[in-house]
C-alpha cells in the first residue's frame, strides 16, 4: 500500500481485521485530511464565538472542547474540535474545509486576531485501541502521557520533532490524536505502523456507527438541530423541542456497505420509518449495522422499521454500545 498522508484510504485489505485490531488492541489511522486553523492574538476567543457559540471563556490551556456550528438557518452544519494551546492561542480542526475559510475571512478582518490555515502544514495521527497507550510510550515520556485527561493534550518530542498529543478519538476507544509538522509524517508514521495495525476510513466509519457518534456529512445531511442528535450540551443555541431522534440499528441487507450513505436521496423519516444517514457491515456475514432518524415518540411496537429507501430490512434498534453524549470518558482501561 503507498501510503499518502493527505490522501483517503479506504481500507488496508481487511477491514474485520482492522476493527477487531481497534476493539482490541491497537490501530493507526491518518486523519490529514481534517482541516485545520490556529488562531493567535487577543482577539482569537472572539474570533472562536464566530464559528461556534459554546462558550470556551473557562477552558484552560491543554485542553479540548467538543463544539458544534450552524448554518444560518440554525440547522448544524459540521461539528469541530478547539484545542486551547494557551490564553490567546487556539486550534481549529474540522472535516468542513468551509469551517477554515470563514475563519480565515474573519481574521482579515480583525487585527486583534491572526489566523493561519494549517492544514497543508501538518499531519494528525490517531492510535486508538486498548494497547495504544503502549504503543505510544516507547515514543515519548510514557509518565505524562499516561497522565494526560480525556479531552486533554500536551507538547511531546517524538524523534527531535515537537507534537502535541492529546487524549481523545473517534472510536469510542481508548486513545490518542498526534498532531506534527508533515514534512516528518513518513517517518513517524512507519514507527507507529510498526506497532499498531494501520487501518483506512472504512474500519473508523463502522467503529464511529458502532460507538453511536455522528458525521456531520451524513447524519447533518437533514436540517437538524442539536436536540434531535443528544448534542444539546455543547451548544447555547436555544431550539425549538426535537422533531427527530437518532437511533442505532441492526439489518438484513444484500447490498454492499463500505462506508454506505443515501447521497442526495435522503429525505425526513415517515411515521414507522428510519431515515438512514449512515451504514455499515457489522461482520463478514454481511449484517447492517447503522445510524438513522426516526420521528420523535415514534417508537414502533415489536421494534421493527421500515427502511424508506428498500436498501435494508428487519430494522431493529439497538441500544448504542457506547455512547457517551456527554463525552466524560472512553471505553474501558489501559492494557
Amino acid at each position: 500500500m503507498v501510503f499518502n498522508s493527505k490522501n483517503l484510504i479506504s481500507d488496508y485489505g481487511n477491514v474485520f481485521a482492522e476493527v477487531n485490531a481497534c476493539r482490541t488492541s491497537a490501530a493507526l489511522f491518518d486523519f490529514s485530511f481534517m482541516f485545520v486553523a490556529k488562531l493567535s492574538g487577543k482577539g482569537a476567543l472572539k474570533v472562536v464565538a464566530h464559528i461556534t457559540d459554546r462558550n470556551f471563556q473557562s477552558m484552560t490551556s491543554g485542553k479540548i472542547g467538543y463544539a458544534l456550528s450552524h448554518s444560518a438557518q440554525g440547522f448544524l452544519r459540521s461539528d469541530l474540535t478547539v484545542w486551547r494551546v494557551s490564553a490567546d492561542v487556539f486550534l481549529i480542526m474540522t472535516g468542513l474545509e468551509e469551517d477554515i475559510d470563514g475563519l480565515i475571512a474573519l481574521g482579515q478582518n480583525n487585527k486583534d486576531c491572526n489566523v493561519e490555515d494549517l492544514s497543508r502544514k501538518i499531519a494528525i495521527y490517531s492510535v486508538q485501541g486498548p494497547a495504544s497507550l503502549g504503543v505510544l510510550n516507547k515514543l515519548v515520556d510514557d509518565e505524562r502521557l499516561s497522565s494526560l485527561p480525556y479531552f486533554g493534550f500536551a507538547e511531546f518530542n517524538i524523534d527531535g520533532l515537537i507534537c502535541f498529543i492529546g487524549r481523545l478519538g473517534y472510536t469510542g476507544e481508548r486513545g490518542f490524536e498526534i498532531i506534527l509538522p508533515i514534512e516528518n509524517d513518513f517517518q513517524i508514521w512507519e514507527r507507529l505502523s510498526n506497532k499498531a495495525r494501520p487501518c483506512g476510513f472504512s474500519a473508523i466509519d463502522r467503529l464511529r456507527i458502532e460507538a453511536g457518534f455522528v458525521l456531520f456529512a451524513n447524519e447533518f445531511q437533514l436540517p437538524v438541530s442539536a436536540g434531535d442528535v443528544s448534542l444539546q450540551s455543547f451548544t447555547q443555541k436555544i431550539s425549538s423541542p426535537p422533531s427527530y431522534r437518532l437511533v442505532c440499528f441492526q439489518a438484513e441487507t444484500d447490498q454492499k456497505l463500505d462506508s454506505w450513505s443515501p447521497g442526495s436521496d435522503i429525505s425526513p423519516p415517515l411515521p414507522g420509518c428510519i431515515s438512514v444517514t449512515s451504514a455499515c457491515h457489522q461482520n463478514e456475514e454481511r449484517a447492517g449495522i447503522g445510524l438513522g432518524f426516526i420521528l420523535i415518540n415514534n417508537d414502533v411496537r415489536g421494534g421493527e422499521y421500515v427502511d424508506q429507501l428498500g436498501v435494508f430490512g428487519k430494522l431493529i434498534e439497538v441500544k448504542k454500545p457506547y455512547y457517551d453524549t456527554l463525552k466524560k470518558r472512553p471505553r474501558g482501561d489501559w492494557i
